[in-house]
């Protein structure tokens, strides 16, 4: 191939492709070459530095006392950046979809919350003999608050069953198109156990709490009213 470098054109060969860091397309090439390409032998317009140390500050410490140095030689600097920014700035980028996805899985746990308030509501409606047979065999109010408790959490269980089922395929998709609109690739793509044991936690309290007043107006149902119920 042909590219013109400095106002001049060069012919190069292409030995192989490699995927770019960035959305910005990359050339890599040895150094000479390409010093004789541009007419710049010995001149170089970027710095590299390795430290030993890799926290944000020590970094950040050696980046303002190079340019310092080069300031005081008579070297303009342009600009300098660390690994820690580029990571901050990728991090702070990620954590704002983090939070908006966290906040979208909250509100769909919410709802889903609600839903299983109504259809708990309505399981103790269509079984008000079912109960009064219970309380008349001398079940307790407890007892019975545990038996709706417990059916209720039983079906978030299994409503958290299938969704982490599902979320493997749905979450890998959607891995592949933020990381195809961000950095014109897919992300490396990885299930948290962390976060799959977090969210049974979730579901399991929200499912609780969404189930405790269909289970309370369960246990407080006398015996000759349920009975009755028709």
């Amino acid at each position: 191939i042909t590219l013109r470098v400095n106002g001049r054109d060069a012919t190069w060969t292409l030995v192989g492709i490699v995927e770019s860091p960035t959305q910005r397309p990359f050339l890599y090439t040895n150094a000479g070459p390409l010093e004789q390409a541009a007419r710049e032998v010995g001149r170089a317009s970027v710095v590299l530095l390795r430290t030993d140390a890799r926290d944000q500050a020590t970094q950040d410490r050696v980046a303002k006392a190079v340019a310092d140095h080069l300031e005081t030689v008579g070297v303009r600097v342009a600009a300098t950046t660390t690994i820690a920014e580029v990571r901050t700035t990728q991090e702070r980028l990620f954590e704002v979809l983090v939070i908006f996805l966290s906040s979208m899985a909250l509100l769909l746990g919410v709802v889903g919350g609600l839903g299983l308030t109504g259809t708990m509501s309505i399981n103790v409606v269509e079984r008000a003999r079912e109960i009064g047979v219970i309380r008349a065999v001398g079940a307790s109010d407890g007892a019975v608050l545990r038996l709706f408790l417990a059916e209720g959490v039983l079906i978030g269980l299994i409503s958290w069953g299938i969704g982490a089922l599902l979320a493997v395929p749905i979450s890998k998709t959607l891995s592949d198109a933020l990381g195809m609109v961000f950095l014109s690739r897919p992300l490396s793509y990885a299930v948290s156990p962390e976060g799959v044991v977090l969210w049974l936690g979730i579901v399991l309290l929200l499912a609780a709490f969404a189930s405790l007043l269909p289970a309370w107006r369960a246990s407080r149902m006398a015996v000759r009213e349920v009975l009755a119920y028709e």
